[in-house]
């Protein structure tokens, strides 16, 4: 375990009653987006910026970025249509060029794509000093989705930023696949890595009561030609990051010193988040990703249940 990153589980309380120099949040097409915001004393945030990502799609982004603009107040916009660029972290790291020896940042990743709050994080990393301890608090929003769930279109293939291993030359590799509701994605990405193992990682308990049976379905073709055994599908709860980074972490740990480890997290965002932070905490281990795309998203209202967790940076 890394002892400069410390991960804790807190309440939604605890996150409304805290003071922060830095507030993010993220504007698009899902309800739960604004969820937070409805929630929380912006008073409490020094300087707010709302990260947006004009997409075309049947489902305008417009009325949400109004509604969240109004409710924040004052703040500063970050708009990229591709948050794969440079530019973006560029951007990010402009923005936070002033932490000072105790900063606090809120993140509310609820409807952020990973490389935005995975670069958050890697910038965060990258800045700071060494007598700085930064705290990094993250919301995040459960979702109820539309009981059909439209395959997507995949693209490229790609490890995060910031969550790439280093070169080696071991000849073994095991991949952790995170199920979401689609398989189209990791089993592009399995059949680029050709792991010699995989294992799987779902949401037990889940945001609403039957998704973890709805992502075991969705992953059959995984689980029965790749995920052999039942040792090899693993639960863990949507509700802590700090259980989830554990298991990801007991479950590389053997295999660290002789063998490559690539994260596949297409599963819930806690579970994304955890697999970030334990790629950036171990040089062997890699993050990746496939861009997807949906003619059609769905709004994703959120149930009211929050996952809560504050990264604690030494």
């Amino acid at each position: 375990m890394n002892k400069n990153l410390i991960i804790n589980d807190i309440s939604l309380s605890s996150v409304l009653s805290r003071k922060y120099d830095y507030g993010f949040f993220f504007s698009g097409y899902e309800e739960r987006c604004l969820h937070l915001s409805t929630l929380l004393n912006t008073g409490t945030i020094k300087e707010k910026i709302i990260i947006q990502q004009p997409i075309k799609s049947d489902r305008d982004t417009t009325e949400n970025f109004d509604e969240l603009s109004e409710t924040i107040g004052e703040h500063e916009l970050l708009s990229f249509k591709d948050f794969k660029s440079l530019h973006f972290a560029l951007a990010v790291a402009k923005t936070l060029k002033s932490l000072s020896n105790k900063a606090s940042i809120l993140i509310d990743y609820t409807s952020m794509p990973r490389q935005v709050y995975c670069d958050i994080i890697n910038v965060v990393r990258t800045i700071k000093k060494p007598e700085q301890e930064i705290s990094l608090t993250f919301f995040y929003a459960h979702g109820r989705h539309e009981s059909s769930y439209k395959p997507a279109i995949i693209g490229d293939i790609y490890c995060l930023r910031g969550c790439e291993a280093s070169i080696s030359s071991f000849d073994r590799t095991i991949a952790v696949v995170g199920l979401g509701f689609d398989d189209g994605a990791p089993l592009r990405i399995l059949e680029s890595v050709e792991p010699n193992e995989v294992f799987c990682l779902y949401a037990y308990p889940a945001a609403i009561d039957g998704y973890e049976k709805v992502a075991i379905d969705k992953n059959e073709s995984i689980i029965t030609f790749s995920a052999t055994s039942e040792r090899k599908i693993i639960p863990s709860p949507l509700s802590s990051i700090a259980d989830t980074y554990s298991t990801l972490y007991e479950l590389v740990s053997p295999y660290l010193s002789n063998t490559n480890i690539t994260l596949l997290p297409f599963g819930p965002k806690p579970h994304v988040l955890a697999s970030i932070l334990l790629s950036m905490s171990h040089k062997r281990v890699s993050c990746m990703y496939a861009d997807s795309l949906r003619s059609t998203p769905s709004s994703v209202p959120a149930t009211g249940e929050v996952t809560c967790t504050l990264i604690t940076l030494k």
